[in-house]
């Protein structure tokens, strides 16, 4: 079974040398015959390479054999039903990316109507696969997904067997990346403040880059870059109000600043003269 062809066979049923054998296919039950071939032999290849046309690409064809002697010929004995493979799809692309959603497309290459495609995609390069989407359509949308995560693609046909096709590579892409989320200020411990935000869906790897300022972001006291949704700040002027801010360092874009609570730092003891 090829994807434009399928050999059929059978055996000689008690027949001597010298009988003819008349193969058939069809592609509606023998309400119509797609091509017939008559063989000495015990086999028959119908398609590219063989009797008749070349088969069409996952369709179904039914098929029959009868036995042509010298003075008689038997009734059609039925070999069986069968599909051709399913072609490979062909040029998976993007054509919609979001911060927690991912579509593409493929082209059907010759797959007839009704074809299953098994569309995947993974964080991995597919040592897991996150999500498989099976569809009847030449795209798949992909949701749930992580902000600034990045994703791999394939997609395979699969024919009314239930024999799917190798995979067609699509592309990678990285998700869009998402503004952090305030959150309020922790320990504050003499000159030291924790500024904390809210990853607001972004991936584990993501980083953040925070600033803290005196003068409304005139001017920039520290800048610190962290993988993490907390920055601890020290070494600040006791009794002084710090204004922070966030934003998130994406694989293919970063983000404005999100704006985070301003507050004040602890008052300090005096020191001796």
């Amino acid at each position: 079974i090829d994807f434009s062809s399928i050999s059929v066979q059978w055996s000689n049923g008690g027949n001597g040398a010298g009988v003819t054998y008349e193969a058939r296919i069809s592609t509606d039950g023998f309400a119509t015959i797609n091509f017939t071939s008559a063989t000495a032999g015990l086999s028959v290849l119908f398609g590219a390479g063989g009797a008749g046309s070349p088969l069409a690409v996952n369709t179904t064809y039914a098929f029959q054999v009868r036995t042509i002697g010298i003075s008689s010929t038997s009734v059609y004995t039925a070999i069986g039903t069968t599909a051709t493979l399913a072609a490979i799809p062909t040029a998976p692309a993007l054509y919609q990316v979001n911060f927690t959603s991912i579509s593409y497309s493929w082209g059907v290459n010759g797959n007839s109507s009704g074809t299953l495609y098994a569309a995947q995609i993974s964080t991995d390069s597919f040592a897991t696969v996150t999500f498989t989407s099976r569809t009847l359509n030449f795209a798949a949308t992909f949701f749930s997904l992580l902000s600034n995560a990045t994703y791999y693609m394939r997609v395979q046909a699969i024919n009314s067997d239930q024999t799917a096709s190798a995979f067609a590579i699509g592309p990678t892409t990285a998700t869009l990346t998402a503004l952090p989320v305030s959150a309020q200020p922790s320990n504050r411990l003499g000159p030291s403040i924790t500024a904390n935000w809210l990853a607001n869906g972004n991936s584990t790897a993501t980083v953040y880059g925070v600033r803290i300022s005196t003068d409304d972001f005139a001017s920039v006291n520290l800048f610190i870059s962290t993988g993490g949704t907390s920055a601890v700040f020290s070494g600040l002027q006791g009794g002084t109000t710090y204004g922070f801010q966030v934003q998130t360092v994406g694989i293919t874009t970063t983000t404005a600043f999100a704006v985070l609570p301003t507050t004040d730092t602890l008052l300090l003891a005096p020191g001796l003269a």
